[in-house]
């Protein structure tokens, strides 16, 4: 496997000049894909190796997703809300990443407009031709005045449209990103009621049964919509696609890190900011974490694989918790002055397995972590002393990032 071999020399308050050299594994590309087949519409792909829909492209799991596609070779057909006007500031910040790997790649990258609405018909511009279909645009944050207006309906709507469209334009299998959310309540274990049916981990046969309105409105746990969208949006998938014949594949990620194509993730603004505090979250080791190359990996698996089938956690088994985070910036980066004070709180909760038969072994975490470290300082959103950049990061919990930004 290529390595990569890093060199950091640091010099202590007493002058003494210290060394550090580590190699890394580098991730495994993804595997071979099958040879070039027409499309199922009128669309040629030329000299590319298949016509692709990416909905939700400006964000950053679809961002990574279509890095890989068009390393291989695929011609990409993005879709957002709005396709930007050439020279905005908006078609520069959000989507300017998109157009540079196409030119730098050896695929094609085009843009179209639709929106997560019910009766809006975008998607079907966007779908025409393609073999595959990536569903990854789901609303993302908090909400604020009504939690089924502006995270739930929008999510079922656009997994609806998004199945109706493959259908309607002979698409090959659509492949759904939905979530462990999915599969379990990692915030609020209910003893009874949300455990795992073989009582030890978590498998893809499990269900979050948390979807009732009192939990979708609750506003002491302001994740909680978001949390019950991602069962309620992915059974709704499903039978639209069992209605309409469509052969679908859902992938099922754990909290995504991971260097960022481009800036602009709540998960990564969340990495960064617990250099200098820590997250509640991450001190009561409630999620597995995922590589969010990994999780690209799986989808473009799920896709070209006959064989794939049904609903895949990528994730790794045991969560992640503040400790690990401390005690890796520690070792890693001195320099930030961060001490270890929070205790274990990672537990053994995910059955990853099917996943890992999918793509093969997850990528270390540790290599996650500082990919994701070093990405962060190379394009400014981390200072050099693990600060916050004010131009760099945004906040999670603020900014309206609440559409098509998974």
């Amino acid at each position: 496997m290529p390595t990569i071999t890093t060199t950091v020399t640091s010099t202590a308050a007493s002058g003494a000049a210290t060394t550090v050299t580590t190699t890394e594994a580098t991730p495994e590309p993804a595997p071979a894909l099958p040879a070039p087949s027409a499309p199922a519409a009128e669309v040629d792909p030329g000299i590319y190796l298949d016509v692709v829909a990416v909905t939700g492209c400006g964000g950053y799991i679809a961002s990574e997703v279509i890095k890989q596609l068009l390393e291989q070779g695929y011609h990409v057909k993005g879709t957002a809300r709005k396709v930007p006007e050439p020279g905005t500031e908006l078609a520069s910040t959000k989507y300017g990443h998109l157009y540079r790997m196409a030119a730098a790649l050896p695929g094609k990258f085009e843009m179209f407009s639709a929106y997560l609405a019910e009766g809006d018909t975008g998607f079907d511009e966007a779908f025409k031709g393609c073999k595959y279909v990536f569903h990854v645009a789901s609303p993302l944050g908090l909400w604020q005045k009504d939690p089924y207006e502006e995270v739930v309906n929008p999510a079922v709507a656009g997994c609806k449209n998004a199945i109706k469209f493959a259908a309607k334009n002979g698409v090959k299998r659509v492949v759904l990103t939905s979530s462990i959310w999915s599969t379990a309540n990692l915030m609020v274990p209910q003893e009874g009621i949300n455990v795992p049916k073989n009582g030890t981990l978590y498998t893809e046969d499990d269900w979050m049964p948390n979807t009732d309105e009192a939990f979708v409105r609750s506003t002491e746990n302001p994740f909680a919509a978001y949390g019950a969208s991602k069962p309620i949006a992915e059974k709704a998938a499903w039978e639209e696609a069992k209605k309409l014949g469509v052969d679908m594949v859902t992938i099922l990620p754990g909290v995504v890190f991971g260097p960022p194509v481009a800036k602009g993730s709540i998960t990564v603004d969340i990495f960064a900011g617990m250099f200098k505090e820590s997250n509640p979250l991450m001190v009561a080791g409630m999620f597995p974490a995922v590589d969010v190359r990994d999780i690209a990996k799986a989808h473009i698996c799920a896709a070209v694989r006959p064989e794939a089938k049904g609903r895949y956690q990528i994730c790794h088994q045991e969560s992640v918790d503040q400790k690990w985070f401390d005690d890796l910036t520690v070792k890693h980066f001195p320099q930030f002055g961060k001490v270890s004070t929070c205790s274990n709180a990672a537990r053994r909760c995910m059955d990853n397995s099917k996943g890992v038969e999918l793509i093969g072994p997850l990528i270390d975490l540790e290599q996650t972590f500082l990919d994701t470290a070093r990405a962060l300082l190379a394009i400014g959103d981390l200072n050099a002393d693990g600060s916050l950049s004010k131009k760099g990061t945004h906040s999670p919990f603020v900014e309206d990032r609440a559409t098509e930004t998974k």
